[in-house]
């Protein structure tokens, strides 16, 4: 048995605070992340970069690099531009709002300083006791077990399909994943009942999961 959650991307996360509700005037899918929260839709997958001063921010760093030119790792607070909203914040506003539910991803897997930044994040959530609805995305097993305790946060493994309508998504579990990730994070497209069906998921099969279905 699994239990689903549907969650929606917010690349670009360029959030601020107007009524305890997402505004901004920064692109069009900031636009559609708010109104989709006013309708009822409270689930949202973001993503997050650090600076060079050690604040976790929201935004997609790939995205911004493209819009600002410089790759958003090497900006200090001061250049991080205008209105992007911190994870402090962002959390805090989770704290106020009982239906707001996250799926964080940090970015930045490739650089020395991000076990750090991961550890802070869990940090973060458990601090705010927010392990239920607050929920972190990490791409291997090994950097979950380098955390050491979760302090109850939820870790979950995505699953990508590139692009690709054929993906074998099953094919990227491996047999660690169901030791160290309490939920399964396949695209909307890799959520098919092939993938369910696959060997490879048969760990995943065998006791209750998540599975966290993003579009």
């Amino acid at each position: 048995m699994h239990k689903l959650h549907v969650f929606h991307r917010c690349h670009r996360s360029f959030f601020t605070l107007s009524s305890k509700l997402f505004s901004s005037a920064s692109s069009y899918k900031i636009f559609a992340c708010s109104a989709m929260y006013g309708r009822g839709v409270a689930a949202f997958d973001m993503d997050l970069f650090w600076s060079t001063g050690g604040t976790l921010y929201v935004g997609h760093p790939r995205l911004l690099k493209e819009e600002f030119g410089r790759d958003p790792f090497e900006w200090s607070d001061a250049e991080v531009p205008r209105g992007t909203l911190t994870v402090e914040k962002l959390l805090d506003l989770a704290s106020e709002l009982p239906r707001l539910t996250l799926a964080l991803d940090l970015k930045g897997s490739t650089y020395d300083a991000y076990p750090i930044y991961l550890a802070r994040l869990r940090d973060m959530v458990a601090r705010r006791r927010l392990q239920r609805r607050a929920w972190i995305w990490v791409d291997s097993a090994e950097a979950v077990a380098a955390l050491g305790p979760s302090n109850g946060v939820r870790f979950g493994r995505p699953l990508y399909d590139r692009g690709d309508a054929a993906a074998d998504c099953a094919a990227q579990l491996e047999a660690a994943d169901a030791r160290r990730f309490e939920f399964l994070g396949p695209s909307a497209t890799c959520a098919s009942a092939r993938f369910f069906a696959a060997p490879a998921a048969a760990p995943w099969r065998r006791a209750p999961r998540h599975v966290l279905v993003w579009t």
